[in-house]
C-alpha cells in the first residue's frame, strides 16, 4: 500500500475513534443520569412508603377511619347531593329531599354500647347506604344539622365574657344530672306517656300555650312576712299589696286567684275588725270584705277570692267569686263583677279597719298570694 493510502487509513481510523469516543461519553452520561433518576425515584418511593406507613399508623387517621366516626360524619353530611353543572337552556327541576322525621323509635334504637355501626368497604363507602340509620352515630350527626338542635345547644351558653366559671359549670351539671336521675326514677316506676310529658311541660311554662288549654296555676305575686301591726286607729289601713302584671289576664276564661290571711292580734271589748281587698288603692273598688266582726283575739281573717275574665282588653271585665271570713260565717264577694283595663298593671290592696281607735285593737297581715290559671 502506498504511503498516501496508509495516511488515509490512519485518518479514517482516528476519525472513527473520535466519533466512538464521543458516543461513549454521551451514552455514559445518559446511563449515569438514568441511574441518578432511578436513585431519586427509589428515594421518593421510600419517602412515600414512609409517609404511607406513618398515616396508616396515625391515631388521628385511624380514629377518622373508624366506623363510629364515619357514621357520625355520614349523618352530618346528609344528604350528599351535588348540583348539576351541565349547561342548559332551561333551569333544572330541583331535587328536594324531605328532612327525615326523627321518631321515638329511631331515637331509642339501637340501644347497644358501644354504639352499633354501619359496614364500610375498603374505600370507606357504606355497604348499605339505605340502612344508614342502623349506625347509632349516624343519627347523632344528622340531628346536629337541624336548626332547632343547634339553637337548643346554643341556648345552653351564657354571657361569661370569655371567662371560665367552674361554679356555672357545676350548676349546669347538677341541673341536667337531676333531670337524668328523675327520668331514671320515672322510668323505673313505669314511665309516663308523651301526652303526660306535654302536660308537665305546659304546667312548667305556666299553662300558657297559644291555642291550647292552660292547666297550671302560675304565681303572680306573693308576700310571706308579717306586715306592720295596725292599732289605735279607725282609718282603713293597707297591710299588703299584690301586683297583677299587664297582659296577664288575656283570654276569656282566665282565672285570677287571691289568698290572704290577717290576724286580729288583740280585740278591745266588743269592737269590730274588718279585712278587705280593693282594686289598685284604698279608694278603689271594694272586691272582697269580711264585714265588721267582733272576733276573738288571735282569730284570722281569711279571704280566698276568684275572678274569671269575661271580657278582655282595655274594657276588661272580671266576674268575682270566692269567700271571706273573720271568725264568723263566710261572705261572698263585695261585688259581682269589676271593670278594669287588662292591658295595664293592677294591684290588689289588702286593708284592715277597726271600729274604735284603741290600743286594745290591733291587726296584721300574715301572708298574701295572687295566682292565675290560663283558660
Amino acid at each position: 500500500m502506498s504511503k498516501q493510502g496508509d495516511a488515509a487509513l490512519a485518518g479514517g481510523v482516528t476519525s472513527a475513534a473520535i466519533v466512538l469516543g464521543r458516543s461513549y461519553f454521551r451514552i455514559s452520561n445518559k446511563v449515569r443520569d438514568a441511574r441518578d433518576d432511578a436513585r431519586d425515584a427509589i428515594d421518593t418511593a421510600d419517602e412515600s412508603l414512609r409517609v404511607a406507613q406513618s398515616l396508616a399508623t396515625s391515631g388521628d387517621i385511624r380514629r377518622i377511619g373508624s366506623d363510629a366516626v364515619s357514621d357520625f360524619l355520614a349523618g352530618l353530611g346528609f344528604p350528599a347531593q351535588s348540583a348539576s353543572t351541565e349547561p342548559s337552556a332551561f333551569a333544572s327541576a330541583p331535587s328536594i329531599i324531605p328532612r327525615p322525621t326523627i321518631t321515638e323509635a329511631l331515637a331509642i334504637t339501637p340501644t347497644s354500647w358501644p354504639p352499633a355501626v354501619n359496614d364500610y368497604d375498603d374505600r370507606g363507602n357504606l355497604k348499605k347506604p339505605e340502612d344508614a340509620f342502623s349506625g347509632q352515630n349516624f343519627l347523632t350527626g344528622l340531628v346536629l344539622s337541624y336548626p332547632e338542635v343547634r339553637a337548643s345547644l346554643a341556648g345552653l351558653t351564657h354571657l361569661s365574657g370569655g371567662v371560665v366559671n367552674p361554679a356555672v359549670e357545676t350548676q349546669h351539671y347538677r341541673f341536667f344530672h337531676a333531670i337524668a336521675l328523675e327520668l331514671l326514677a320515672l322510668a323505673n316506676a313505669g314511665g309516663i306517656s308523651q301526652a303526660q310529658y306535654q302536660l308537665a311541660v305546659r304546667q312548667m311554662l305556666g299553662g300558657v300555650v297559644p291555642g291550647g288549654v292552660g292547666l297550671a296555676v302560675q304565681l303572680l305575686d306573693r308576700f310571706a312576712a308579717d306586715s306592720a301591726t295596725v292599732t289605735n286607729t279607725t282609718t282603713e289601713t293597707q297591710v299588703g299589696i299584690l301586683k297583677i302584671p299587664a297582659g296577664t289576664l288575656k283570654k276569656v276564661g282566665d282565672v285570677l286567684r287571691v289568698n290572704t290571711a290577717v290576724t286580729s292580734v288583740a280585740v278591745n271589748s266588743t269592737n269590730t275588725h274588718q279585712v278587705r281587698i280593693r282594686l289598685d288603692s284604698l279608694s278603689g273598688t271594694l272586691l272582697w270584705d269580711t264585714g265588721a266582726v267582733n272576733p276573738a283575739a288571735g282569730a284570722s281573717g281569711v279571704i280566698e277570692g276568684r275572678g274569671m275574665v269575661q271580657t278582655v282588653g282595655s274594657g276588661g271585665v272580671l266576674a268575682l267569686g270566692g269567700s271571706s271570713a273573720l271568725g264568723g260565717s263566710a261572705q261572698g264577694p263585695a261585688t259581682g263583677s269589676v271593670s278594669l283595663d287588662l292591658t295595664v298593671d293592677h294591684y290588689l290592696v289588702i286593708s284592715v279597719l277597726q271600729s274604735v281607735a284603741s290600743a286594745g285593737n290591733s291587726q296584721k297581715a300574715r301572708f298574701g298570694e295572687a295566682t292565675y290559671q290560663a283558660a
